[in-house]
């Protein structure tokens, strides 16, 4: 083989494996640009969870303090438990 077909050959190589080097390198650049935008969505919707669930727990709270307060009706109001009491005209002293 002649010598200069040889080189031709190794210099057409290193220039494959140049752009192959190079076509690379993009495909890493645009996944870390993907990775880094997953990675902001991940952390947005975490803040978002952290948002409702602390939101949530305020929700329950308020339920509960409501509960409490309402006495025995158990989500029921005094003019449903007692429709004679809860009237203002009644003959019966209101609790």
């Amino acid at each position: 083989m002649y010598n200069g077909d040889l080189f031709a050959d190794r210099k057409n190589g290193v220039y494959h494996l140049l752009e192959e080097r190079e076509a690379l390198k993009k495909k890493l650049k645009d996944a870390d640009k993907l990775l880094g935008q997953c990675l902001q969505q991940i952390k947005s919707l975490a803040e978002d969870k952290d948002r409702k669930d602390k939101e949530l727990e305020e929700v329950k709270g308020a339920a509960q303090v409501q509960s409490l307060t309402s006495g025995s009706t158990r989500g029921r109001s005094r003019q449903q438990e007692d429709p004679i009491r809860a009237s203002p005209w009644s003959p019966v002293e209101n609790r």
